[in-house]
């Protein structure tokens, strides 16, 4: 895990780092920068050896990388169903629910100490560009279609879509479904898609999608669209999803993570949760790759390489 963030500090000339207090910002949310875990300010000087690696490491045992799957499902009154999360601070995992993707909501959540430096979130972010429409804009035509669940994702995506199925062409590439699928209903990411655009629409300014756009302030949190699937296989090198052999997976792949049986009852409990794991673990893994690649019209899978499948960086699917 290191090694993906290895030459962040590196090659500063000057300057001991430390998170950045701003009056009565969330110290835990942060401000960001591009390729940094969080806005550093000068206090010493830094000299390459023992003292930057013991540096580095501090700031990567603070950073706090949250994973959020999706969920489409409402209970007999028409509200969502709480959402499956993960963050990881460190070797620590923690479980939990969501009610909302909101920053308030999140905010409850997270460790008092240490910066949240991103979100990847079990959700599609960005449309194809033949359809011509900003995504945006988008989010906010959602709030068009009243309610929650499978009836008014579908009316809402057919309305943009002009009743096609439309894939971008990340999703070919990654052989991912498209949100213009509506069939198979289990394998219908539409649904879930759907809730947290609206979950989005309505606190739209404390975050942004680096794949799709430029942060307009530095108090913006990154969020990068995560495809399970894809982490399972990239990472823990499995064809397919597999948590009740979570242990046995993470024991090889991952061993410095802290793991234990209380964490693989609640993965057995809810298998969603795996799913949420793996999405804070792409995060940590492949977020400054992500921060290095540039927008485009269309947006990204978080861990997917630039160049496509079919290269030295990933062989295949």
């Amino acid at each position: 895990m290191i090694i993906c963030f290895s030459d962040r500090l590196g090659n500063a000339k000057t300057g001991l780092t430390a998170t950045q207090k701003s009056g009565s910002e969330d110290r835990r949310f942060g401000s960001f920068n591009e390729n940094k875990e969080a806005t550093p300010i000068v206090v010493g000087t830094i000299i390459n050896g023992p003292t930057s690696s013991i540096l580095e490491r501090s700031i990567l045992e603070r950073s706090i990388h949250l994973g959020i799957d999706q969920t489409g499902a409402v209970n007999p009154k028409g509200v969502p169903k709480p959402l499956p999360a993960c963050w990881i601070q460190g070797r620590q995992v923690r479980f939990f629910y969501l009610a909302s993707f909101k920053k308030s909501e999140i905010e409850k959540h997270l460790p008092k100490k240490g910066s949240l430096v991103g979100i990847g979130l079990d959700c599609v972010l960005g449309l194809p560009q033949e359809l011509g429409i900003d995504w945006r804009r988008a989010l906010q035509w959602t709030s068009r279609f009243p309610g929650y669940g499978r009836a008014p994702a579908q009316k809402f995506f057919r309305s943009i879509g002009r009743g096609k199925i439309w894939r971008r062409k990340v999703e070919v590439l990654a052989q991912a479904n498209s949100i213009f699928q509506e069939k198979p209903f289990q394998r219908n990411i539409q649904t879930g898609t759907f809730r947290l655009w609206k979950d989005m629409a309505q606190d739209p300014d404390f975050f942004y999608v680096p794949a799709l756009e430029k942060k307009k302030d530095r108090k913006q949190l990154p969020v990068f669209e995560g495809y399970p699937s894809f982490s399972w296989k990239r990472i823990l090198k499995t064809p397919s999803r597999r948590p009740s052999e979570l242990t046995r997976l993470l024991r090889v792949s991952k061993p410095s993570l802290r793991w234990t049986r209380s964490h693989q009852a609640q993965v057995d409990r809810d298998p969603n949760w795996a799913d949420a794991l793996l999405l804070a673990l792409s995060l940590k893994l492949f977020r400054k790759e992500a921060l290095a690649q540039k927008p485009t019209p269309e947006g990204s899978i978080l861990g997917f390489p630039s160049q496509g499948i079919g290269t030295t960086i990933f062989p295949g699917l």
